[in-house]
């Protein structure tokens, strides 16, 4: 693919002498190149930039890594731009991470923005976390519980410094905040209908999944589209924050101590970040990012996930009666379970589905689509079907086909 010609030098120059308060700032050399291949990311292009430099006064040459993200063309560029998906990024780093990092006292959450504009071409800047000992789990087996555990624990710290930066400052989300993943729009709705379809699809060609043909076939006859809609939707007077709102395991990177252990992560992706219930988060990751070992586990991660909401809440000196009880939260959790299915039916066949060349979102809606075609592959890999065949049963005591 052919590097857009407004990736130069001077892109390059103008950032870091803005970003270090430096106008003798120098770029020597630079070089760039795909950060993430295909299949491992379906709204941007990402690259990775190696820049050799100089400052003021010094001819001291200094080298540093860096990450830029621009948009993809074709229908998710039209996606993108009708969901307003970059514009959303680059104000959660120019305005709502700065007041959640001030909230925490330091930046724990996600990498430092070096440049962040929408023109004249939209595209972000941002600090390469690979060079800091970062890395992306495999996405396709699912994170372990040592991961899970350090994932929520920093959900908890998200959820809780949004939640006190927005009682500081109630007007720092605006309307873009209070949609998602799943709005109406025509191909969202095609999406989903897709994936309901498809997984309805095999409770008939696979035996395993036939105790849930009617349940499923239950499911495509009711108004299932406003039931994903209704999921996710902020109710008055709810407790709510801001939500990652992608969070599967490739928007996540981890670091480790020296014998290997998980010792922290940082996210990536703030497209979709959106207002609502806590809920929401944990139902996508549950659904989508979990290895199939860990799902079983999901009444005691809840559990995690609440103890550690509630420690730095107080932490940050908020007050605990304004959140729900354990009883409550677990029973919102529950009413909301038909947007883990949703994402069953959609994220999920993504990140099971194998590296290819095709894996794009044109070929995953394509009613051309073959056997030997990405969407076949999405929904009858292994990989899907082993963590699909885990999560069904436990949605099914949560009550989502009631």
């Amino acid at each position: 693919m052919a590097t857009p010609s407004w990736i130069d030098k001077n892109l390059f120059e103008t950032s870091l002498k803005k970003y270090f308060l430096d106008d003798g700032i120098k770029i020597v050399l630079f070089s760039l190149k795909l950060a993430a291949s295909a299949g491992e990311n379906y709204t941007t292009y990402v690259y990775r930039v190696k820049l050799t430099y100089t400052r003021s006064n010094s001819l001291k040459e200094e080298k540093l890594s860096l990450i830029l993200k621009c948009m993809r063309e074709g229908l998710m560029e039209g996606l993108v731009q009708e969901l307003n998906m970059f514009t959303k990024e680059v104000d959660m780093f120019l305005t709502v991470l700065p007041e959640m990092n001030k909230v925490y006292g330091s930046n724990v959450l996600a990498a430092n923005c070096i440049s962040a504009s929408l023109t004249p071409v939209p595209c972000l800047i941002l600090q390469d976390m690979c060079a800091s000992g970062f890395k992306v789990h495999e996405r396709q087996c699912g994170v372990d519980l040592q991961h899970t555990l350090v994932l929520l624990e920093k959900m908890a710290i998200f959820h809780a410094s949004s939640y006190v930066a927005l009682d500081k400052n109630p007007s720092m989300l605006e309307k873009m905040y209070q949609k998602g993943l799943y709005p109406k729009k025509d191909a969202i709705v095609a999406w989903i209908k897709q994936g309901f379809e498809m997984i309805t699809q095999l409770t008939v060609t696979s035996k395993e999944f036939s105790a849930y043909h009617d349940k499923m076939k239950t499911v495509l006859e009711s108004d299932y589209i406003e039931r994903a809609l209704a999921s996710w939707r902020r109710n008055e007077g709810e407790f709510s924050v801001l939500n990652h709102g992608d969070s599967w395991v490739n928007n996540m990177m981890f670091s480790y101590d020296e014998k290997g252990c998980v010792k922290d992560c940082r996210y990536l992706d703030f497209q979709l970040a959106i207002y609502t219930s806590p809920a929401v988060d944990l139902h996508y990751f549950v659904s989508t990012s979990l290895a199939n070992d860990v799902i079983q586990d999901i009444d005691h991660l809840l559990d995690f996930y609440y103890i550690r909401l509630l420690l730095n809440l107080n932490k940050l000196k908020c007050k605990l009666k304004e959140v729900p009880s354990l009883k409550d939260f677990k029973a919102d959790f529950r009413r909301r379970s038909f947007y883990g299915l949703t994402a069953m039916g959609t994220v999920l066949p993504l990140v099971r589905a194998d590296s290819r060349a095709d894996a794009c979102f044109e070929e995953l809606l394509s009613p051309e689509s073959s056997e030997n075609g990405f969407r076949h592959h999405c929904y009858n890999n292994n990989a899907f079907k082993g963590a699909l065949l885990r999560l069904l049963p436990i949605y099914d005591k949560l009550g989502v086909f009631s």
